[in-house]
């Protein structure tokens, strides 16, 4: 947070932060709109941020009055979903908040705005009508200009090339930009499981030496029986192996843990790449970012058995986890004209675990090649909803 306080305390108001003293009002949506989507149109790259509780007059020395708590609280909660419904295409906010000395600061965060330009989805005012927009130009704001859609549109194209007949997607008939994904919990780890077996064995020991005695070995059979899979012939162990196998169970199991949770327990996830330009394209490179959130992860190698493992590793698209995403890349993908390929080789392994249940995942992509005027940049969605075991137990 420390690069935020310091554009809070010592950042000067341009087309990517503007300052106001106090939160809004329930009777300002409006003005809270106008703001949000100016700085959502800004002629700016990366992020925009909106500072409540700041007072930065012309000419005087910034304070810092700061919001109370149940207001900034009300507006954390209220502006999601008003900017979700009055504004398209959806803007990505994050609210955040600092304290300055004693002083609440509450931080509206616009991430990087790439698919300008954003226009109101209704009538939101008796002036203002559905498909009208504003800008941020410095420390002043306006209503969007044909100029400004001009330049805009013009941009897009510069960068997307031929981004019309180039369709990126997840599978389906064509490309489809969304797709709806279960979260697949770790519920059967083979550690747990093995350990659940013997310590159920231990407990019938514990449990008929309390009864009769002593132990019986009927009753292990017994357990056993009903604890192990066909497969497994009884042995007797005495406690003190019991107990010493227990242990070792985490190490012994490790592998078979790790096949669990990145082979079997993840969803195996290719993308589509389709051509409907009249050339064929060549050397084409694919870039995807999957941001980095709780219960999201991309499996960075083949855990699959070692007689496929070399294989299946050399067809594996290249994985790099940062700080803030994920990158996935694959290259050397052709696509003749009128063709829809598979990007990767080996499909990717992407993981979804209970925290993200009713998240929507962004991931952006950048595709480039021969054949290609220019970068196509774009972003798709996966939805993630609970495992279907648990929504039918629901």
């Amino acid at each position: 947070m420390g690069n935020l306080r310091d554009l809070v305390a010592v950042g000067n108001a341009d087309s990517a932060l503007s300052f106001r003293e106090r939160p809004y009002a329930s009777g300002e949506q409006l003005e809270l709109l106008c703001d949000v989507i100016a700085l959502a149109n800004a002629e700016v790259s990366g992020a925009r941020f909106l500072c409540l509780g700041v007072s930065d007059s012309p000419n005087l020395e910034r304070t810092f009055p700061g919001v109370s708590r149940r207001a900034w609280d009300r507006t954390s909660k209220v502006v999601p979903t008003l900017i979700d419904q009055a504004i398209e295409p959806q803007i990505r906010i994050r609210m955040l908040e600092l304290l300055l000395g004693e002083a609440l600061i509450g931080v509206i965060c616009l991430d990087a705005c790439d698919d300008q330009p954003f226009l109101f989805s209704r009538r939101v005012s008796s002036l203002i009508s559905p498909g009208s927009g504003w800008i941020r130009c410095g420390t002043k704001q306006r209503p969007l200009l044909r100029a400004d859609l001009q330049r805009i549109f013009e941009k897009k194209f510069r960068t997307c090339g031929v981004s019309t007949e180039i369709r990126v997607g997840f599978h389906g008939r064509v490309p489809r930009e969304e797709i709806t994904l279960p979260v697949l919990p770790l519920d059967a780890m083979p550690s747990a499981l093995a350990a659940r077996r013997v310590e159920k064995i231990l407990d019938a020991r514990r449990l008929s030496k309390a009864v009769l005695g002593r132990t019986d070995t009927r009753i292990d059979r017994l357990v056993h029986a009903q604890v192990s899979n066909d497969a497994q012939a009884y042995q007797s162990h005495d406690t003190t192996t019991l107990k010493t196998m227990l242990c070792h169970i985490p190490r012994e199991q490790a592998s078979a843990d790790e096949h669990y949770q990145f082979e079997t327990r993840t969803h195996k996830l290719n993308l589509l790449v389709g051509n409907l330009t009249e050339q064929a394209l060549s050397d084409v490179h694919l870039v995807l970012k999957i941001p980095r959130v709780e219960g999201v992860g991309v499996v960075e190698r083949i855990h699959a058995p070692p007689s496929q493992q070399a294989l299946l590793q050399q067809r594996y698209p290249l994985v790099e986890v940062g700080p803030q995403a994920v990158t996935v890349q694959a290259e050397g993908i052709y696509v003749p004209k009128g063709a829809t390929v598979d990007a990767f080789r080996e499909p990717l392994r992407l993981f979804l675990r209970e925290p993200v249940v009713g998240k929507t995942i962004p991931v952006g992509y950048i595709l480039h090649g021969r054949g290609l005027s220019g970068a196509i940049r774009g972003t798709l969605k996966i939805h993630v909803t609970p495992d279907e075991p648990a929504a039918r137990r629901a």
